[in-house]
């Protein structure tokens, strides 16, 4: 959904970044939107890209792909 919609505003097919250096995966939901169900796992750059971009609101909850630790409104993607 957010690389469709990062197409729609710049006109741009989203390019992953090319710094593997990143070994930590992330996943996040939309609270409230339990139909989307958990999203991801993508890399922290990606991430931290769609944070920048402002894709993210208050009713984002993340945490690192494959634990259960629990889902935090914010968080370090690199």
């Amino acid at each position: 959904m957010l690389i469709r919609q990062y197409r729609r505003e710049t006109g741009d097919d989203w390019e992953e970044p090319q710094n593997h250096e990143e070994t930590d995966s992330w996943e996040y939901k939309w609270v409230g939107d339990e139909e989307s169900g958990i999203l991801g796992p993508y890399d922290g750059a990606t991430m931290e890209g769609w944070k920048s971009a402002g894709y993210f609101g208050d009713r984002t909850l993340f945490r690192k792909a494959g634990t259960e630790d629990q889902w935090s409104p914010s968080a370090d993607f690199v």
